[in-house]
């Protein structure tokens, strides 16, 4: 009797992520930034995704020049999300949704223009100036709906068109009703979870 406890006990664990990971829709493009990006949640490993999501879906990748340990999920697609890892391969530290299907409880997505964001948020936020290795960033939801672990990456809707100069190469804050940003004509670039 004790052995068959003992076996079932250590078997709970697999048992119960095998179960979990059945239970997602592989279609979900759901990114709700307190809880989850689809099947992607605070305790989820690499081995996770590849049950639910398959290995083909899955391709791993080294961060530039730190070494972070990172997944790509569905990498070069519109579906594409990096995962970035607290521990190897195991509980994301952070996630970076470029893929333009994935969408927020609230509705925002890749390509989402600024004056969208400023209504789903329920008022105006702080955004950084853009440098050579950094975007147009969302540094404060000012108190507004959006939580606090989301950030966004902003860029002009054109690819081709340039950010104004007030917005290059600055470490200065704006506002986001502010002109300079309203004529820079910005959409959502990538959806940023860090928990």
């Amino acid at each position: 009797m004790r052995s068959a406890i003992r076996s079932t006990l250590i078997a709970l664990p697999f048992l119960l992520s095998a179960a979990a990971a059945r239970a997602f829709d592989t279609a979900d493009r759901l990114v709700d930034p307190t809880e989850r990006v689809g099947a992607v949640m605070e305790d989820t490993s690499e081995a996770d995704l590849m049950r639910v999501y398959g290995s083909t879906a899955v391709t791993r990748a080294e961060d530039r020049d730190d070494k972070t340990p990172t997944t790509i999920l569905f990498a070069g697609s519109p579906d594409e999300v990096r995962i970035e890892w607290k521990n190897e391969y195991r509980s994301p530290r952070r996630i970076i949704v470029n893929g333009e299907r994935w969408k927020t409880v609230d509705g925002l997505a890749v390509g989402t223009p600024l004056e969208e964001i400023i209504r789903v948020n329920d008022g105006p936020f702080d955004v950084t100036g853009s440098n050579w290795d950094r975007p147009v960033r969302v540094v404060s939801w000012k108190g507004g709906h959006l939580p606090p672990s989301l950030q966004i990456d902003l860029s002009p809707a054109d690819p081709h068109a340039g950010l104004p100069k007030q917005l290059r190469s600055r470490r200065a804050f704006f506002e986001s009703t502010s002109p300079t940003l309203q004529k820079a004509h910005l959409v959502i670039k990538r959806l940023i979870l860090e928990w």
